[in-house]
């Protein structure tokens, strides 16, 4: 049982940025961890013509033809825009502007990335521990970012918004954020 994706290599595009955009994260995650065909977790089972299973994304679900496409590898933007969080500002050109709005879903008790823009590497990694949820982000120069916590944080952070704050505006440099995840 559970979510699967069906939506083949012309909209899977679109369904996940639909899911993320909608908060839906937990489906996404719930669908990726399918062991059966159509699932991602199907590519890494252990079978005869893949001892180990697949380590490279297949052209197809049923993993005839290519067995290292990029065509099913839509989830791959969405480890960047919303586990990690990393987007553009609107109207931000070459990620000049950020966004960085992680979210933390499911079982998932850390992640940790970096997304190169034409100019820029901009990184960001996280770990939560029950509610508590800890956030570093590193913002190269000329770059300014707004930082949307999943929760409001219990004491003073970066830009000393107080108590209760979720978003903060930083420039360049390593920041660090602790927060309160809201319970389920």
């Amino acid at each position: 049982g559970g979510p699967r994706l069906l939506a083949g290599h012309i909209g899977l595009g679109p369904v996940v940025r639909a899911l993320r955009d909608l908060d839906r994260d937990d489906l996404l995650l719930a669908a990726l961890h399918r062991d059966d065909p159509p699932g991602y977790g199907a590519f890494l089972q252990d079978t005869p013509q893949n001892p180990g299973g697949l380590t490279t994304v297949p052209e197809q679900w049923d993993m005839r033809n290519s067995l290292n496409h990029m065509i099913l590898t839509q989830l791959d933007e969405w480890f960047h825009t919303a586990l990690l969080g990393i987007a553009p500002e609107p109207g931000s050109v070459a990620f000049r502007r950020v966004l960085i709005r992680p979210k933390p879903v499911g079982e998932l008790r850390h992640a940790e990335g970096h997304h190169d823009a034409p100019a820029v590497r901009i990184a960001v990694r996280w770990q939560r521990t029950g509610r508590d949820f800890a956030l570093h982000a590193r913002i190269p120069p000329n770059t300014a970012a707004r930082i949307r916590l999943p929760g409001p944080v219990s004491g003073t952070s970066p830009g000393d918004d107080g108590p209760g704050a979720r978003e903060f505006a930083v420039g360049a440099g390593e920041h660090s954020f602790r927060c309160a995840l809201e319970p389920d």
